[in-house]
């Protein structure tokens, strides 16, 4: 049960985000249609689930307008949306939710294990660099925007998106010159941490200018 609930959990954890960019018939329909690809649903499961979603939906959404900080109102109607759900399931459709809880804990953890690992070899790395380049390396995490969902990307303005761009423009011509001194080593490091399966690999520029602003 623990499994199926957490399950349950990511299934309407990203309300939060797509909250600030969709309707509530939007964040509802993306919803079911990741409930969906999960589990086999008859009509009327979709039907009253996908009730059950829209108004938890529109109840965060109202929570959120009026009390954006009220995490205590947003998370008890979270708990009670998810046990109403559950109610709607087959033991067998639990039970599938469970299993693919599992599948996806494996590979959280085996992304974490990545990280980590990238994590190590970035803090060893510090000591081969110049207090000239340290310092370069600074200025460019500086400027470095803040990390955002790809809805949120979605939800910004063009200007707000130039200026993401020029950042990042501007980030790698910084740290450009401090890759190309260290190129045979960045290299070697970055072949040693495998990348995501089934994730295209990123240019080799790209995947060290990542490298030194973690």
């Amino acid at each position: 049960m623990k499994g199926t609930t957490m399950m349950m959990l990511v299934l309407l954890a990203s309300q939060f985000v797509l909250a600030q960019s969709k309707t509530a018939e939007e964040i509802t329909a993306k919803k079911m249609e990741r409930l969906s690809s999960k589990v086999e649903l008859s009509q009327s499961q979709e039907q009253a689930i996908s009730a059950i979603v829209l108004e938890s939906t529109n109840q965060i959404l109202a929570i959120r307008e009026q009390e954006p900080n009220d995490t205590a109102g947003i998370k008890a109607v979270k708990k009670s949306s998810r046990k109403l759900i559950m109610k709607e399931l087959t033991p067998e459709q639990k039970g599938l939710l469970k299993e693919q809880n599992k599948i996806r804990k494996k590979e959280k953890t085996g992304k974490k294990e990545r990280k980590q690992e990238m994590l190590d070899k970035r803090a060893s790395f510090e000591s081969v660099l110049s207090a000239e380049e340290k310092a370069i390396v600074a200025s460019a995490k500086a400027l470095r925007p803040a990390k955002m969902s790809k809805e949120q990307r979605g939800a910004m303005s063009a200007e707000a998106k130039e200026e993401r761009k020029a950042a990042m423009k501007e980030i790698r011509t910084l740290l450009s010159p401090v890759v190309k001194n260290h190129e045979a080593e960045l290299q070697q490091i970055l072949q040693d941490v495998p990348s995501k399966e089934g994730k295209q690999e990123k240019k080799k520029k790209g995947k060290a200018i990542q490298f030194l602003l973690m």
